[in-house]
């Protein structure tokens, strides 16, 4: 046990020591009578054998001619003052002078003799080192004696022919005892087996149970958590060496290291058992890092039978609760828990590569030998970052998080990819990779599978091999893993993820965790704060983010959720960036390289186009137009056009994708495909295996497709020439997605979008349509929380849910009950969609019969820490994030047909919509208006919206109570406080008189159409007597803002009413009518 290195003894001449002056030791000696006792340590007994002996009388007629022969002679004398039997233990003692030792070795090997066994009878203790020495002096049979084994489990430490040696004792003595925790084979009649009963010996310390070494920072702060003044720590490498030294500065207490490996297994478990007997607590630090040494759980079973005979306890830090249960050793185990010390730390990381440029020429041969090509620049840059972590210049890094921004098709998949199979083939461990998308997941997996890659996903679709798969990550037997972000609230999974050693956690499309985001998934909320809490405690998760949009601000909103810090440093790259040498700045533990916004060999048009079927007239005209120019600039080569549409089943044929790949082939003369989300999986397949061929050059046609948005999830097409959008997309994100599917191998590709004035408002009206009402997604939410996980629901249950909800609605509108059930059915599912997508359940439709009516729903997640606010708001935002989306995708077109170099102004226009968020963009949109109105008639109505803002209420006189001027007045102050607070429309509800709704709205259109701002409205509410307030209270709930227009008693009193049941902010516009005086006059007679 080397824990404190004395410098060995120089600079003297000579020390003069009296002969008769010893260091004597008291302690008192015990005596085994009358039978013969095997024990790990005979030194306590005065009847204990060792077989050599120290002569004293040689040692005094030897000649001492050196200090350190002088030295040795007072170490032997004092050993044997001390009552020290065995010379051997002379021999190991850790001395580290080497002239010392050769001088003990030397004397020792003049004075040692051979130790006769003397007076067996009497009683005698020997230890099991030398019971094989024992039994060679013993050749009488003692029928009146026994024989004990005092932690009988110990033969098997020793010898590996036990049995010879049971056998061989079962013949001498009368009785064999062997006193053990474990359960040992009786062959023969006079043994007896002795079990040590209500003794549980090992203490697993809770918190570092089931946790990967990749976690030793957290597993330091442990230790630091229970180490006591007198510790010893067994340890197997130099990393747990550092961490005990480092723990014993921190607590100033003295700790003992203990370094185990296979040769001194059994000099171990001797120095540990002497050590126990003086109060020393003893602390296994791992079993998982021994194991990888030595046999560390026989070895554990080992200081088990020794705590067990001699009444102590072992602290085991960390290993695997089934490794323990598998062994037998966890019947034999009670856990306790301790606090870390979040104060102390080391900085330790995994070390994989001495140098960057060591590992990128790994990386680069690995990239050779699977995908076949070579890294580009930017992506050499990337790679280089991720890995300095790895490298030993940048082991200070323990928190690293780095996020990638590159535009769509320049190869991101690729850096995580590789670095995944590098870090795995150098220091094992698997990297995890979260995507919020299914298709996205099960496409890479498939591509990878078919490159021979270890793979596998961990998603609600993977029920059957859901555990395989599991287990499969934390023995890590898979290269990646991937996963959906709502997999992680399982606690099961979290228990797997902390195991598995983790080279990597990647967040794929980060930009879902920017809560402003158009596609914010609330799951990544959890992750977020689950992630960054397990860092802090020093969990060694590495995370790397990577995205095609993410703007500044929310950029530092996702490194604030991981971190809780908001610095970092960003450095901007282009596709000429390559990797140099290490920067300081490259040591930042949060680190963003940011991209352009698009690939420089794109050319951007916008085309104005006629409405209906001409449409599809200049679309075969652009057709021909852009085929010619691609034969030109592909000398010979295959290529591929792709034509977007936005339509499977409109009621205008020319818009679906069926439709227009019909019209064209006819038109053009060849064959044209098509792809949307509603064909086979198999149909898809082939579609995808057809244009891989040509893409390949085994065949030249055919080479056009018709596709909807479903097309591209992981389609990996390079020689797309061309991308054509015959309706305007959705939103700009889309659109980027979607014409960044072209040109990925460098070459030029032209981008065309055929717009017509009336695309926006045929898109708005099909969005507004397929709208859901908040509340009717909370209903579901709601219902679903009272199920657990697995339980099969049929839809029809669900009708009493919401047919409240629907008569409040649809007060006007009856319907039947056949009617209803269906147009139910149709919003449930509409809900479970909204939900699903927001991450807060996943769901399978099963058809129970023929009838969709009979249809219902299995329930395989649903996250219960949601409140209805929460709920609407998530909706609302989402709805409004649409509108406004399409409303910028209008402005985008508009702008680009009127422009001279459209490319340019295209390019300028999306680099700024992508780098800012929905939500800088709506407040700017909104602000620019507001000047504009404050000069405008509406700036009277200002002062009314103030006093509202600061009393709740606000009282206006009026002689005639004028429908239509009270209607423009509620819809000019809704527009106000929309303008002024940067409000979301949709979080706003307006309950005005039964007979103003109508009035309100056309109002209120007509003014954000005049002051050209997307048009959002506020749910307007008309009530009157007959509506029942509790109805009226149970519509208005989740929702944040409630403006009242009280004309009458009846509104007044439902104010009132309001107020106490909702948390809602409500706002009260009283209309009071001056009352005139009766005047009389009195006539004279």
């Amino acid at each position: 046990m080397k824990s404190i290195s004395y410098p060995p003894i120089s600079g003297l001449k000579e020390i003069n020591v009296p002969e008769d002056t010893y260091l004597i030791l008291n302690k008192e000696k015990k005596y085994y009578d009358k039978n013969i006792l095997v024990t790990l340590d005979a030194s306590d007994y005065v009847n204990s054998w060792y077989p050599y002996r120290i002569d004293l009388e040689r040692l005094e007629r030897m000649s001492l001619e050196t200090i350190y022969e002088r030295l040795v002679n007072i170490a032997i004398r004092s050993f044997i003052a001390g009552g020290g039997r065995d010379p051997e233990r002379l021999r190991k003692l850790p001395f580290s002078d080497k002239n010392y030792l050769n001088a003990l070795n030397s004397v020792l090997d003049k004075v040692i003799v051979k130790n006769p066994l003397k007076n067996v009878y009497n009683g005698v203790v020997v230890e099991y080192r030398y019971l094989k020495d024992f039994m060679e002096h013993l050749n009488d049979y003692f029928k009146d004696m026994d024989i004990v084994f005092n932690g009988a489990y110990l033969l098997y430490a020793y010898y590996s022919d036990c049995k010879d040696i049971l056998r061989w004792a079962s013949k001498r003595f009368r009785k064999v005892f062997l006193k053990t925790l474990f359960d040992l084979e009786c062959e023969y009649d006079n043994m007896v087996i002795e079990r040590i009963r209500n003794v549980k010996p090992i203490i697993l310390v809770n918190e570092g149970m089931d946790k990967s070494l990749r976690h030793i920072r957290f597993l330091a702060r442990l230790l630091a958590g229970f180490t006591s003044k007198r510790t010893i720590v067994i340890v197997s490498n130099i990393v747990e060496n550092l961490i005990a030294d480092n723990v014993a500065s921190f607590n100033k207490t003295r700790i003992l290291i203990e370094n185990v490996d296979k040769h001194s297994l059994i000099w171990s478990l001797e120095r540990i058992y002497r050590f126990s007997k003086a109060n020393y607590n003893i602390i296994f630090f791992s079993t998982i890092s021994a194991n990888r040494k030595y046999n560390a759980f026989l070895y554990l079973k080992y200081l088990s039978e020794i705590c067990g005979v001699s009444g102590t306890k072992i602290f085991l830090l960390n290993t695997y609760i089934e490794d323990l249960d598998r062994r037998g050793l966890l019947n034999i185990a009670e856990k306790i828990n301790v606090k870390p010390v979040m104060d102390f730390d080391v900085k330790i990381t995994p070390f994989a590569y001495r140098s960057i440029s060591e590992a990128l020429k790994s990386i680069e041969k690995i990239v050779d030998d699977i995908w076949g090509f070579k890294l580009r620049p930017y992506q050499r840059k990337c790679i280089a970052r991720l890995l300095i972590p790895y490298i030993w210049e940048g082991r200070n890094i323990t928190k690293p998080l780095s996020i990638v921004i590159l535009p769509t098709g320049s190869g991101k998949s690729l850096i995580f990819q590789s670095i995944a199979l590098l870090l795995k083939r150098r220091i094992r461990g698997t990297t995890v990779v979260v995507s919020p998308l299914l298709a996205l997941i099960e496409d890479q997996v498939n591509s990878l599978r078919k490159r021979g890659i270890r793979v596998c996903s961990i998603t609600s679709m993977a029920r059957e091999n859901f555990w395989r798969y599991i287990y499969g990550m934390a023995r890590g037997y898979y290269d990646i893993v991937y996963i959906t972000p709502e997999q992680l609230e399982k606690e099961e999974v979290r228990k797997i993820f902390e195991k598995t050693d983790i080279n990597y956690l990647i967040l794929d499309e980060i930009h879902t965790m920017y809560k402003w985001g158009k596609t914010f998934r609330p799951s990544y909320s959890y992750l977020a704060n689950y992630l960054r809490k397990r860092r802090e405690e020093g969990y060694w998760i590495p995370l790397a983010g990577f995205t095609a949009t993410l703007p500044e601000k929310g950029i530092k909103e996702v490194v604030e959720m991981l971190t809780g810090s908001n610095t970092f440093s960003l450095e901007n790259i282009d596709f000429k960036t390559d990797f140099k040498d290490l920067s300081p700045n490259d040591f930042y533990e949060n680190k963003i390289l940011k991209g352009p916004i698009l690939r420089d060999n794109i050319v951007i048009d916008v085309r104005n186009t006629l409405g209906g079927e001409d449409r599809l007239k200049a679309l075969t005209n652009l057709i021909r137009e852009l085929s010619q120019w691609s034969d030109k600039i592909s000398y010979g080569k295959t290529w591929i056009g792709l034509i977007y549409t936005g339509f499977v089943r409109s009621s205008r044929d020319y818009e679906n994708a069926p439709f227009i790949a019909r019209y064209l082939s006819n038109a053009l003369g060849e064959r044209v495909l098509c792809f949307h989300g509603q064909i086979k999986d198999s149909e898809k397949r082939a579609i995808l295996n057809i244009l891989y061929d040509v893409s390949d050059g085994k065949y030249r046609k055919p080479r056009i497709i018709v596709a909807t948005k479903a097309f591209g999830m992981g389609v990996d097409l390079p020689n797309i020439r061309w991308v054509i959008h015959v309706i305007m997309p959705e939103s700009i994100e889309d659109y980027y997605q979607e014409i960044g599917r072209g040109g990925r191998d460098g070459i030029l590709c032209k981008a065309v979008m055929l717009y017509s004035s009336k695309d926006h408002y045929n898109r708005l009206r099909l969005l507004k349509r397929n709208f859901i009402d908040p509340k009717i997604v909370a209903d579901i939410y709601y219902f679903l929380k009272g199920f657990n996980e697995g339980s099969i629901l049929p839809i029809i249950d669900m009708i009493p849910i919401l047919g409240k909800k629907l008569r409040i609605k649809f007060l006007e509108q009856p319907y039947d009950i056949q009617d209803i059930s269906e147009r139910i059915r149709n919003l449930v599912i509409k809900a479970l969609n909204i939900l699903s997508e927001l991450g807060v359940i996943d769901f399978d439709i099963i058809h129970q019969n023929l009838t969709s009516i009979k249809s219902a729903i299995r329930l395989n997640f649903i996250d219960r820490n949601i409140d209805i606010e929460d709920i609407y708001s998530i909706v609302a935002n989402q709805q409004l994030y649409q509108i406004l989306s399409l409303y910028m995708m209008n402005q985008y077109s508009i702008k680009v047909i009127n422009s001279i170099d459209k490319d340019r102004v295209a390019r300028k226009i999306i680099n700024n919509y992508l780098s800012r968020s929905i939500d800088e963009i709506y407040r700017e949109l909104l602000s620019k208006r507001d000047k504009i109105i404050q000069e405008s008639y509406l700036k009277q109505y200002t002062e009314h919206l103030n006093k509202l803002m600061v009393n709740g209420e606000i009282k206006i006189w009026v002689h005639v109570i004028n429908k239509n001027i009270l209607a423009c007045l509620m819809a000019y102050i809704l527009l106000l406080y929309i303008l002024k607070k940067g409000e979301n429309p949709l979080k706003i509800m307006a309950i005005v008189p039964y007979g103003y709704g109508d009035i309100v709205k056309r109002c209120f259109r007509k003014e954000v159409e005049e002051f050209g701002l997307p048009l959002i409205e506020p749910l307007i509410i008309p009530v009157s007597k007959k509506h029942n307030i509790s109805e009226i209270i149970e519509t208005a709930k989740g929702i944040p803002l409630i403006f009242i227009l009280s004309t009458n008693k009846y509104m007044k009193y439902l104010s009132y009413n309001l107020r106490t049941p909702l948390p809602s902010s409500i706002y009260e516009i009283k209309i009071e009518k001056y009352r005139y005086r009766r005047r009389y006059r009195y006539y004279r007679y």
